[in-house]
């Protein structure tokens, strides 16, 4: 694999946490670096590769929908009708899952 040189600027804190590790693990400031992107790129390769859940989809279509994400607390709610729910909240169309959300949200004003 061929190698990339980047320029970076980093803050003084940033350089002062850069510094510290170079110390503590006797190591470059590039080694420093290649070895930290690589423990957090193995990190986050297990979370791309988990398995989701139902819920997980659900959530992340509310997070991605800025009409979702604004009833994001009525519509995540542990609701008891369970993973119909989420595949519910994946698959059905914004205005509909929107429109459910201000109907419950509603009804919790006016009870």
């Amino acid at each position: 694999m061929k190698t990339k040189t980047i320029t970076l600027r980093i803050s003084p804190e940033t350089a002062r946490q850069l510094d510290a590790l170079q110390q503590l693990w006797g190591e470059t400031q590039s080694d420093v670096i290649r070895r930290s992107i690589q423990s957090v790129y193995d990190r986050e390769e297990i979370n791309m590769n988990a398995p989701k859940t139902p819920y997980d989809r659900a959530e992340e279509r509310v997070n991605q929908s800025p009409a979702l994400s604004k009833h994001a607390e009525t519509i995540l709610h542990d609701w008891p009708e369970g993973d119909e729910h989420w595949k519910w909240v994946k698959n059905a169309p914004v205005g509909e899952i929107v429109s459910w959300a201000e109907d419950i949200e509603s009804d919790q004003y006016t009870n």
